[in-house]
């Protein structure tokens, strides 16, 4: 049975001949025409695993032009031309603030820095032994052999050239967060998504399973839409390679449910779904082969999903094609599509920064390989000649003892001393940050070595927020800011939250 619910919606009435169940399917009329896989997937149309569900081809041909559209070039898939982005989650608390020493309120150096691994007085900014300038005069924590004590540092500097480095901005945001945990709302993709950053063939790619977002990090404000879980190649592979032709991409009892669909519905069903002339089965199908098929053939594409087909990125991350299974192609694989825009946002999950206890060493290991990845992220962005934004977050953060000298280990839990980052690539020369009392630090330290909650960026949604407005700054889209994620922020608030000029 068909009705109408208003002018814009059908309802269709479908029973299920084995069960006797009835289901009820309410369309949308004016459903805007899918061309692109990930539209084909956002609209339940097809799922990651490539099958058809056959009453969600319904809500995709909704829409009367797009019942009429198999032959007028619609079946084209377009990149939405917004800058990259990619988050890097430190799963466990990891000391980001130990490598970037963060500042007072008056944006000047704390009296001390113990409780960070930095000693029992500020001389990091006056020590050219114990610190460095990077970034346009950005402070880091450096060793007396002037590499960074962190690791962090000294990895970026491993996988980045320095050219690479001349087109980067840093800017740190300060942040308190609970140690040790996936709830944390610090995760700003579905905001970047909402934005327009959606991809050309997938949604966003993560690495962990039960956030949603991919990493061990909750939405912020919009929630992210189910991550593509990638633990190889061969997960993206799967999801964007099947065979060129709908018939042989479904399995004989999926295809003779969706033919028994299409054909069992009678006229008046077909008329309400498409447009007068063109409501036939044979229409139905050939619209859905033509959008999916435009898509295979773009995934099929080798060079639009793996980065081991490009000997200069295949270098950066240490990846031979031969073996795309090994070590790094999975997080290679989700930098690429990130960046090449076949996906919308990469999240990579990094493990092994609950390290409280591990002495200084060991934690100097895990910050290495954390500035590592950095590193082959820009740098691939770099050769790609793409703009990137990449946020760098923990659960939480650790803490030294008081009075512990410069480069003291860690001790302890401690997600008052939370720190997050954004570093932005652009080719065309290092994105501007503003010339203002706030500098490059989002937020502030108090004079007892933590975070503070009472400034813009007082909790882990409203840091993801000041993420999102500097993104939109970038892409120069900041009056979507409000609609995304009203009331974060006051006028007086985008003065210090936004630090891209």
């Amino acid at each position: 049975m068909t009705s109408r619910k208003n002018d814009n919606t059908v309802v269709i009435k479908k029973v299920n001949e084995e069960t006797g169940e009835e289901r009820t399917i309410i369309l949308q009329k004016d459903h805007k025409k899918p061309t692109t896989r990930r539209e084909f997937l956002s609209t339940g149309a097809i799922g990651m695993s490539g099958l058809i569900v056959a009453p969600s081809i319904l809500n995709v041909l909704a829409s009367p032009q797009f019942a009429m559209g198999a032959d007028d070039g619609a079946c084209a898939a377009s990149s939405t031309g917004m800058p990259a982005f990619i988050t890097v989650n430190l799963s466990g608390g990891g000391s980001i603030s130990g490598a970037l020493p963060p500042l007072g309120e008056d944006r000047q150096p704390l009296a001390r820095y113990d409780l960070i691994g930095l000693g029992s007085d500020n001389s990091v900014f006056t020590d050219a032994t114990r610190g460095r300038d990077m970034f346009q005069g950005v402070r880091v924590a450096a060793s007396s052999q002037g590499m960074p004590v962190g690791g962090m540092w000294a990895g970026l500097m491993l996988r980045a050239s320095q050219a690479t480095l001349d087109k980067t901005a840093l800017i740190s945001i300060n942040v308190a967060s609970n140690d040790d945990t996936n709830s944390n709302m610090h995760d700003a993709s579905g905001m970047i998504m909402a934005a327009g950053n959606t991809g050309d063939l997938l949604p966003n790619l993560g690495q962990r399973d039960g956030t949603g977002t991919g990493i061990g990090q909750m939405s912020a404000i919009v929630k992210s839409p189910a991550a593509l879980i990638v633990r190889n190649f061969t997960d993206v592979a799967g999801a964007l390679a099947p065979a060129g032709s709908l018939a042989s991409r479904l399995t004989e009892p999926r295809r003779r449910k969706l033919l028994e669909f299409v054909n069992g519905l009678s006229g008046s069903q077909a008329r309400e779904i498409a447009s007068p002339g063109s409501a036939t089965g044979s229409t139905l199908a050939r619209v859905v082969e033509c959008a999916t098929g435009k898509n295979i053939q773009l995934a099929n594409s080798t060079p639009a999903i793996n980065p081991g087909t490009d000997p200069a990125i295949a270098a950066v991350w240490g990846i031979n094609p031969a073996t795309p299974n090994g070590a790094n192609y999975a997080a290679a694989t989700i930098a690429y599509c990130a960046l090449t825009g076949t996906a919308a946002t990469g999240a990579i999950e990094l493990g092994g920064f609950d390290y409280h206890g591990a002495g200084r060493a060991a934690q100097n290991a895990s910050d290495q390989r954390a500035g590592e990845m950095i590193g082959r992220i820009l740098e691939t962005a770099a050769i790609l000649g793409k703009t990137v934004m990449l946020h760098i977050v923990s659960d939480g953060s650790v803490s030294s003892n008081r009075d512990g000298a410069y480069g003291d280990g860690f001790q302890n839990d401690s997600g008052s001393r939370g720190t997050n980052l954004m570093l932005v690539f652009k080719p065309s020369g290092r994105p501007q940050i503003k010339n203002d009392q706030y500098k490059s630090q989002i937020g502030f330290f108090t004079p007892g070595q933590g975070a503070s909650d009472q400034t813009p960026v007082g909790t882990p949604i409203k840091a993801a927020v000041a993420v999102l407005a500097n993104y939109l700054q970038l892409a120069g889209q900041t009056t979507k800011l409000d609609a995304i994620a009203p009331g974060t922020f006051i006028r007086n608030d985008l003065d210090e939250v936004i630090r891209l000029a």
